[in-house]
Formats: structure tokens, C-alpha cells, sequence
């Protein structure tokens, strides 16, 4: 009897837990929000595998990622390392042309809204 409570108790608060999870923002919305952990979903336009040369993959939301309205999903070579224990070896290639939803703290970086992607967990591609 105890541990059904218990099974009850738990199943309940993740209930509640998902409730509470906000909505994920457009990137223009995500742009507005530097220093807050925030969830955004986008279609990624533009993926470039830059982990040799500066040790980051690009995903943009816009074309030109100098955009005004471009948000940037970067995966770190450690999120890249991440991807790969999770089966997926080349993210840019994995990513590009798909909705995306990432978590992460928004960073400003050169003047692109960006979050870091350093685990697997932070992103995903929706199903198609």
C-alpha cells in the first residue's frame, strides 16, 4: 500500500513538473532573453561543422547568421562528444533543414544571441 502512494505521490509531481515547463520561444523571442535558461524551437537554415577550426557547430535560424533576427544553437565540442556517445556523428549534417528545440542560457557572443549546447540532452530534432 505504501509504495503505490509512494508511485502516486512521484507520478503527480511530474505531472506537474512537465505542467510548469514554459513554451519554447521563436528565435526572435529567444534574441530578447541574454542570461536567462530558456527553451527555443526553430528550423535550422544554415548548419556549419567548424569543430576543427574553432571547435563549434553552427546552427542558425536565418541564412546570414549576422541576421537581425538569427538565433544561434552552437554545439561545443564537448556537446559534439555528447552527440556522438547518443549515435548522432555528424550534427550538423543530423540537424540541417530539421525543427529543433535546444535548451541552454542565452549568451551574447560577437552580437549573436546564441545558447551552448554541451550535452546531448539539450537538443533535439521534432519528428518529421
Amino acid at each position: 500500500m505504501m509504495v503505490r502512494s509512494l508511485l502516486v505521490v512521484a507520478l503527480v509531481s511530474l505531472g506537474a513538473f512537465a505542467a510548469d515547463e514554459p513554451k519554447p520561444l521563436s528565435p526572435v523571442e529567444a534574441r530578447k532573453q541574454v542570461g536567462r535558461e530558456i527553451t527555443v524551437k526553430m528550423k535550422v537554415k544554415t548548419a556549419k561543422d567548424r569543430l576543427e577550426k574553432r571547435g563549434e557547430i553552427y546552427l542558425d535560424a536565418e541564412d546570414d547568421f549576422k541576421d537581425e533576427k538569427n538565433f544561434a544553437v552552437v554545439i561545443t565540442r564537448k556537446g559534439a562528444e555528447s552527440l556522438k556517445e547518443a549515435g548522432i556523428t555528424d550534427p550538423a549534417d543530423h540537424f540541417k533543414d530539421k525543427t529543433i528545440t535546444a535548451k541552454g542560457t542565452v549568451k551574447e557572443v560577437d552580437g549573436v544571441p546564441r545558447i551552448e549546447v554541451d550535452e546531448a540532452k539539450q537538443i533535439a530534432a521534432e519528428k518529421p
